[in-house]
Protein backbone atom coordinates (compact mmCIF):
# COMPACT_ATOMS: atom_id res chain seq x y z
CA UNK A 1 0.00 0.00 0.00
CA UNK A 2 1.10 3.35 -1.02
CA UNK A 3 -0.03 6.86 0.93
CA UNK A 4 2.35 8.87 -0.97
CA UNK A 5 0.79 12.48 -1.76
CA UNK A 6 2.37 12.83 -4.80
CA UNK A 7 1.59 9.05 -5.96
CA UNK A 8 -2.77 10.55 -4.77
CA UNK A 9 -2.75 13.71 -6.36
CA UNK A 10 -0.58 12.38 -9.81
CA UNK A 11 -2.49 9.14 -10.22
CA UNK A 12 -5.50 9.35 -8.59
CA UNK A 13 -6.93 12.88 -8.58
CA UNK A 14 -5.75 14.45 -11.83
CA UNK A 15 -6.65 11.80 -14.24
CA UNK A 16 -10.45 12.04 -12.38
CA UNK A 17 -10.32 15.91 -12.88
CA UNK A 18 -8.80 15.36 -16.41
CA UNK A 19 -11.45 13.38 -17.22
CA UNK A 20 -14.66 15.78 -16.04
CA UNK A 21 -12.77 18.53 -18.38
CA UNK A 22 -12.66 16.48 -21.45
CA UNK A 23 -16.56 15.40 -20.57
CA UNK A 24 -17.69 18.70 -20.36
CA UNK A 25 -15.86 19.99 -23.41
CA UNK A 26 -15.88 17.11 -25.92
CA UNK A 27 -19.37 15.31 -25.30
CA UNK A 28 -21.73 16.57 -27.18
CA UNK A 29 -24.69 16.14 -24.73
CA UNK A 30 -22.67 18.29 -21.71
CA UNK A 31 -23.85 21.19 -20.90
CA UNK A 32 -20.68 23.20 -21.57
CA UNK A 33 -20.95 21.93 -25.22
CA UNK A 34 -24.52 22.53 -25.72
CA UNK A 35 -24.14 25.95 -24.14
CA UNK A 36 -21.51 27.02 -26.20
CA UNK A 37 -22.34 25.53 -29.00
CA UNK A 38 -18.88 24.36 -30.27
CA UNK A 39 -17.57 22.34 -33.08
CA UNK A 40 -14.88 20.08 -33.43
CA UNK A 41 -13.59 18.29 -36.60
CA UNK A 42 -14.61 14.66 -36.61
CA UNK A 43 -11.40 12.86 -37.13
CA UNK A 44 -9.83 10.06 -35.50
CA UNK A 45 -8.45 11.65 -32.59
CA UNK A 46 -11.69 13.81 -31.89
CA UNK A 47 -13.50 10.69 -31.96
CA UNK A 48 -11.12 9.01 -29.91
CA UNK A 49 -11.34 12.25 -27.15
CA UNK A 50 -14.77 12.21 -27.28
CA UNK A 51 -16.03 8.59 -26.87
CA UNK A 52 -13.31 6.79 -25.12
CA UNK A 53 -10.98 9.28 -23.46
CA UNK A 54 -13.23 10.30 -20.13
CA UNK A 55 -13.48 6.37 -19.75
CA UNK A 56 -9.62 5.13 -20.28
CA UNK A 57 -9.02 8.16 -17.20
CA UNK A 58 -11.80 7.14 -15.18
CA UNK A 59 -9.89 3.64 -15.55
CA UNK A 60 -6.84 4.76 -14.89
CA UNK A 61 -7.78 6.42 -11.79
CA UNK A 62 -9.86 3.50 -10.50
CA UNK A 63 -6.61 1.18 -10.71
CA UNK A 64 -4.47 3.83 -9.42
CA UNK A 65 -6.87 4.04 -5.99
CA UNK A 66 -6.75 0.42 -5.87
CA UNK A 67 -2.87 0.09 -5.73
CA UNK A 68 -2.66 2.82 -3.47
CA UNK A 69 -5.01 2.74 -0.89
CA UNK A 70 -5.38 -1.42 -0.90
CA UNK A 71 -2.95 -4.26 -0.40
CA UNK A 72 -4.51 -6.50 -3.39
CA UNK A 73 -1.74 -7.77 -5.63
CA UNK A 74 -1.10 -5.73 -9.49
CA UNK A 75 -1.86 -9.61 -10.86
CA UNK A 76 -5.09 -9.30 -9.09
CA UNK A 77 -6.27 -5.91 -9.82
CA UNK A 78 -5.71 -6.11 -13.34
CA UNK A 79 -7.50 -9.24 -13.90
CA UNK A 80 -10.51 -7.87 -12.08
CA UNK A 81 -10.43 -4.77 -13.86
CA UNK A 82 -10.17 -5.92 -17.12
CA UNK A 83 -13.33 -8.54 -16.08
CA UNK A 84 -15.33 -5.14 -14.35
CA UNK A 85 -14.81 -3.63 -17.93
CA UNK A 86 -16.18 -6.38 -19.66
CA UNK A 87 -19.11 -6.73 -17.29
CA UNK A 88 -19.45 -2.74 -17.66
CA UNK A 89 -19.86 -2.87 -21.38
CA UNK A 90 -22.32 -6.18 -20.87
CA UNK A 91 -24.32 -4.65 -18.75
CA UNK A 92 -24.63 -1.33 -20.65
CA UNK A 93 -25.69 -3.09 -23.83
CA UNK A 94 -28.45 -5.18 -22.25
CA UNK A 95 -29.70 -2.98 -20.12
CA UNK A 96 -29.37 0.53 -21.43
CA UNK A 97 -29.88 -0.74 -24.99
CA UNK A 98 -26.96 -0.14 -26.39
CA UNK A 99 -23.90 -1.86 -28.55
CA UNK A 100 -21.35 -3.75 -26.80
CA UNK A 101 -18.38 -1.47 -27.53
CA UNK A 102 -15.01 -3.44 -27.58
CA UNK A 103 -12.93 -0.35 -27.98
CA UNK A 104 -13.67 0.79 -24.62
CA UNK A 105 -12.89 -2.40 -23.07
CA UNK A 106 -9.47 -2.27 -24.87
CA UNK A 107 -8.95 1.25 -24.39
CA UNK A 108 -9.51 1.14 -20.42
CA UNK A 109 -8.16 -2.22 -20.04
CA UNK A 110 -5.07 -0.84 -21.69
CA UNK A 111 -5.31 2.41 -19.05
CA UNK A 112 -5.73 0.34 -16.32
CA UNK A 113 -2.47 -1.65 -17.14
CA UNK A 114 -0.49 1.43 -17.76
CA UNK A 115 -1.97 2.75 -14.45
CA UNK A 116 0.00 -0.56 -12.79
CA UNK A 117 2.91 0.12 -14.67
CA UNK A 118 3.70 3.58 -13.63
CA UNK A 119 2.04 3.47 -9.97
CA UNK A 120 4.83 0.52 -9.75
CA UNK A 121 7.56 1.98 -11.48
CA UNK A 122 7.48 5.08 -9.45
CA UNK A 123 6.78 3.39 -5.87
CA UNK A 124 9.48 0.33 -6.10
CA UNK A 125 8.57 -0.49 -2.44
CA UNK A 126 5.71 -2.63 -4.06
Amino acid sequence: MIKSKHTIIIHTILPLLLGVLVYAVFRKDSIFYLKNNITFSNNLTTKFIRNHLCDALWAYSLTSALLVFTSISSKFIATIAILFFLLQEYITGKYFNQTFDWVDVIVMSFFALLSITLVKRNNLDF
